[in-house]
């Protein structure tokens, strides 16, 4: 009975074609703005710790250390290839 039913009811109610459109949301320019100056801001910061982690790998040579600074060259290293994940993440679907 059921499936004569679902049946009657799919041969009588024609399905809609799903169009939707490809304009962004209202505001979506607002986030955009503030990703991108987040994307910069991450960037500009991943730069100074390359720069501070060469210069620790480096002082640390002198004294023994320099393990601490390749830990933190690593470290840097692997944000910024995190960050460029991101980043094409959010171009996809942007």
């Amino acid at each position: 009975m059921m499936n004569t039913l679902s049946a009657a009811v799919a041969v009588r109610l024609p399905m809609a074609p799903i169009d939707p459109t490809p304009d962004a949301p209202p505001g979506a320019d607002v986030f955009e703005t503030v990703i991108n100056w987040v994307m910069w801001g991450a960037i500009a910061m991943g730069a100074i710790g390359l720069i501070v982690s060469v210069i620790l790998i480096f002082a640390g040579v002198l004294d023994g250390r320099s393990s601490q600074g390749i830990r933190a060259f690593l470290i840097v290293c692997v944000g910024l290839v995190l960050l460029g994940v991101v980043g094409q993440i959010i171009s996809a679907l942007t």
